[in-house]
């Protein structure tokens, strides 16, 4: 007998401290997350965050909301939900439950849902479940590889990889020898007569310059506070043990959130980066600015060899492209592709604001 289950903002912290969370073999969701949506600022008492399927009492599968607004062109505020963590357990799979989840999550929220967690397989279950529009809406993006990497690049894409991996670390150490060389002469340092550069904890100071986020989701400094203090990745043995239980990202070797701020001569704030680093790579989630792209391709360049970075991920627009013609430290561009899964329920809004987003938009932000 296959059962559904939702569990609200007001039910979620007695669930994850139940024996059922603290002896289960398969966990829906991890304790950080589950904080980290319990201080949601856009959250509800009533809003369903996770919806559970047992088959009998087993658990074997589920699916997590992020609830969140968008807003149209006027300034009409709608709720919705990001899908987030879409699980069917092996054993449990063909019986149409990956769908029952989708439609269920439809249903609790409107038919309003928005997923950047976009796979061909995934694709088919969204089209079932008919409350998507059938095109994902694409945004593209580009990775500088700034650093060798190819122990952990290529260990998943064969099994070869991982039987010579005793070599594929020498060959990093040689081929980084000789990238750190180059980035040395071509002097990507600021000289003291550039633009000053301050690294900051304090979210307060970092985005008073720029209040909100003017784009469809029309952050706050309230919500951005809470981006920082409750990320879904962490580092501690907790997070590690945990990680064994959970199927979507929530450990790392290392995992930060820096905040980097541009100054003028009169220490004036020019522009505001919000960074998130993940065991040496590097993921732009909010950028605010006064369009001086030259200065921040030129900043971003400097942190990419200050900070020891492997890789770089950018999906703002603009900069993208921008960074693709520009010189930096990278030996190699690769050009990205993201696609959003829309509900038909937000079509209007998608299509009338063209979507206009950045990459800490949704639980990508988190991680």
């Amino acid at each position: 007998m296959i059962e559904l289950r939702t569990l609200r903002r007001v039910e979620l912290l007695e669930f994850i401290n139940s024996d059922e969370f603290k002896t289960a073999a398969v966990i829906p969701i991890t304790k950080q997350r589950a904080i980290s949506q319990r201080n949601n600022p856009r959250c509800e008492e009533t809003d369903v965050l996770l919806i559970l399927v047992y088959s009998e009492t087993t658990l074997v599968g589920y699916a997590g909301m992020l609830p969140d607004k968008i807003f149209s062109a006027e300034g009409r505020e709608e709720k919705f939900a990001w899908l987030s963590g879409l699980w069917v357990s092996e054993k449990a799979r063909g019986q149409g439950l990956g769908v029952q989840l989708i439609k269920k999550a439809l249903e609790c929220y409107d038919q309003k849902l928005l997923s950047a967690d976009y796979v061909p397989f995934t694709k088919k279950l969204y089209d079932r479940s008919e409350g998507f529009l059938k095109e994902p809406y694409e945004r593209k993006g580009i990775r500088l590889y700034v650093k060798a990497d190819f122990t952990n690049l290529l260990q998943p894409k064969h099994s070869i990889f991982s039987n010579i991996k005793f070599l594929l670390k020498p060959m990093d150490g040689l081929f980084n020898i000789f990238l750190n060389t180059t980035s040395f002469f071509s002097n990507y340092k600021l000289g003291p007569d550039q633009m000053k550069i301050i690294e900051t904890k304090d979210w307060a100071i970092a985005i008073n310059s720029f209040p909100s986020v003017d784009n469809s989701f029309k952050r706050n400094a309230i919500e951005l506070k809470w981006m920082l203090e409750f990320p879904w990745i962490k580092s501690d043995a907790e997070a590690k043990r945990a990680a064994k239980q959970y199927h979507f990202s929530s450990y790392a070797d290392q995992f930060d959130n820096k905040i980097v701020q541009i100054l003028d001569s009169t220490n004036h704030a020019t522009a505001t980066l919000f960074f998130t680093i993940r065991n040496q790579n590097l993921k732009l989630t909010y950028l605010f600015h006064q369009e001086n792209w030259n200065m921040i391709i030129q900043i971003i360049n400097h942190l990419l060899i200050k900070w020891n970075i492997k890789s770089f991920t950018c999906f703002h627009a603009v900069l993208s492209k921008k960074l693709a013609e520009a010189k930096t430290p990278a030996f190699l561009k690769r050009t990205l592709t993201r696609k959003y899964m829309i509900g038909k329920a937000l079509s209007h809004i998608v299509k009338e604001n063209d979507f206009d987003l950045q990459d800490g938009d949704g639980d990508c932000g988190f991680t």
